[in-house]
């Protein structure tokens, strides 16, 4: 599942003082991992003059890019760090920016002169929380299954696809999490 948080310039901008944010964006992204999310940075042009970009959440990193990351020794860069990059480009190149995500069509909240609304702040911590959440299930989910089968090889060749099967959802309930509206 893909899930990106989106920031827009609240006004056009010209290509000057825009090629000077892009170039402050990346500065600013330097000495992270980025492991957490995707850096800040935007995408092509708009028509309309306004800067958009976007950062992904990676809610569960793949073991060998978290062994990497750790061996850089750098900190991991997160959607926080994104909201803190944001506002020091908001606050020395005067540009502010509204937030929005792939579920929810409106506003989550904006960045001006440099400062974030507590409404921004509020959500991007919630979504930052899912990472850890999502994390905590799947250690609990894999020690329950070593319990239950009594065997660390998740990944057996000579398990039936039945078995398999079972193991992915064992108990058919509805989900835990209601993400979206109509999901049963």
């Amino acid at each position: 599942m893909g899930f990106t948080v989106y920031y827009r310039s609240t006004e056009p901008l010209e290509s000057d003082k825009a090629a000077q944010i892009r170039f402050a964006l990346r500065a600013a992204n330097e000495g992270r991992t980025w492991l957490s999310c995707e850096p800040a940075h935007l995408f092509l042009d708009q028509e309309d003059g306004h800067l958009l970009g976007g950062s992904k959440p990676n809610f569960t990193p793949h073991p060998d890019d978290v062994a990497s990351a750790e061996a850089e020794g750098l900190p991991d860069g997160t959607l926080m760090d994104v909201l803190r990059i944001l506002c020091d480009i908001s606050e020395e190149h005067g540009v502010d920016w509204e937030f929005s995500h792939d579920h929810d069509p409106g506003a989550i909240g904006s960045i001006r002169q440099g400062t974030p609304d507590s409404r921004l702040v509020g959500e991007l911590e919630q979504i930052s929380e899912l990472g850890s959440l999502l994390e905590e299930l799947e250690s609990e989910f894999e020690t329950e299954l070593l319990q239950e089968t009594g065997d660390d090889d998740f990944d057996d060749e000579n398990e039936s696809p039945s078995k398999r099967n079972q193991r992915k959802d064992d108990d058919n309930d509805p989900p835990i999490l209601k993400l979206f509206p109509g999901d049963s």
